[in-house]
């Protein structure tokens, strides 16, 4: 199975996390994201993975957490990632 990296950027959109860029994933007219949020705050846990369903009602889901380890986030979103493709979506590293 190929291993996706997701590498760790500032999100500009939220001063209070670090965040990677989103993996965006489309099937014809629809379009998901994945990504992994790297929260500020020692309470929230080192890493949270989040998806997103940007024209459907529930928009934002946090599908794990992480309390100690953020590469447990990474391994996550990146093997959800890998069921998605192997569902038929298309997916590609955001910017």
């Amino acid at each position: 199975m190929k291993r996706l990296l997701i590498a760790t950027v500032f999100s500009l959109s939220s001063p209070l996390a670090l965040a990677a860029n989103p993996v965006i994933c489309k099937m014809d007219q629809l379009k998901r994201e994945v990504e992994v949020i790297y929260p500020k705050s020692e309470s929230q846990g080192p890493c949270e993975v989040h998806y997103r369903k940007p024209s459907e009602e529930a928009q934002n889901q946090i599908l794990w957490t992480a309390k100690n380890t953020p590469s447990f986030c990474e391994e996550k979103a990146a093997g959800f990632v890998e069921k998605l493709k192997g569902l038929g979506w298309n997916c590609e590293k955001g910017q």
